[in-house]
């Protein structure tokens, strides 16, 4: 959806420069995307191959069959929402999801990246505190990438064509936080 409004926007950025317009537009290509048959049947399993840590995650991937996923490495995403530690629900999807307990608590300091898969309608409940589908927890995450697919970084959205993207740890900074923030209330919880 986002690619689809930057690339029509891009074309024509003299219809474009209104913000509220904008947001019309934007709403409109959602909204075609109920009655595309690319968004409401396919997923993007097959178009990747998942490795953390070593591990080949092509059994995960389809058994959460998402239409996209989130590598985070913090407990923050869309304005603050946690998909992570959110809350799941089986409102719209039969069965529960297993295996929660393989997975350790999130946290930025300690080296792991986590890997959660979404539905469409799941993206948008985040905002609600739910949360996505676990698919992995890792150090080193390796995507090989197929074919063509929407990609979108820090906001920018863009085609990605075949590839490999590897992801490590590069380094670990120190930072500054108010002794009443949210981050230092858990870190005196945990002391303990």
């Amino acid at each position: 959806i986002a690619l689809d409004f930057h690339e029509k926007r891009n074309a024509s950025p003299g219809c474009y420069a209104n913000r509220i317009f904008n947001k019309l537009a934007y709403g409109c290509i959602s909204c075609n995307t109920f009655f595309d048959r690319r968004y409401l049947c396919g997923n993007i399993t097959n178009f990747f191959e998942l490795i953390v840590d070593g591990n080949n995650m092509e059994e995960d991937l389809f058994r959460v069959r998402p239409d996209a996923i989130l590598i985070l490495n913090i407990a923050s995403y869309a304005a603050g929402t946690n998909p992570w530690d959110g809350v799941y629900d089986n409102l719209w999807c039969a069965g529960s999801q297993t295996g929660d307990d393989r997975f350790r608590e999130q946290n930025c300091s300690d080296g792991y990246l986590e890997v959660i898969g979404f539905k469409h309608f799941e993206l948008a409940r985040i905002r609600l505190g739910r949360r996505g589908r676990r698919i992995a927890q890792g150090s080193e995450i390796s995507l090989r990438i197929r074919r063509d697919v929407p990609m979108e970084i820090d906001g920018e959205p863009f085609l990605l064509g075949p590839c490999q993207i590897n992801i490590t740890r590069q380094n670990q900074a120190q930072m500054l936080m108010t002794e009443d923030s949210q981050a230092a209330q858990q870190s005196q919880t945990k002391r303990f």
